[in-house]
């Protein structure tokens, strides 16, 4: 098992989910602290916190054509 999986095996979602609740209701002062008691990588919480977005959530940057030309173009025509 390589250690990138490892360390993935070593923490679950509603861990994160304590660890965000509990930094948002000042329960936890920091997320440093956060992180040491709920056993979750301060990267992503950090990163669940600022809200952002996975890579897998964004639209592939080597698509062809944008999603309008893709509905224009999946139209019927009417031509025969």
């Amino acid at each position: 098992m390589s250690q990138q999986q490892h360390i993935l095996a070593l923490y679950t979602e509603a861990n994160l989910q304590l660890a965000i609740a509990s930094i948002s209701s000042n329960q936890i002062p920091s997320v440093r602290r956060s992180v040491a008691i709920f056993n979750t990588p301060k990267a992503t919480l950090r990163n669940r916190r600022a809200r952002r977005r996975y890579r897998a959530d964004y639209e592939a940057n080597s698509k062809r054509l944008t999603k309008v030309e893709e509905e224009r173009n999946a139209k019927p025509t009417g031509k025969n």
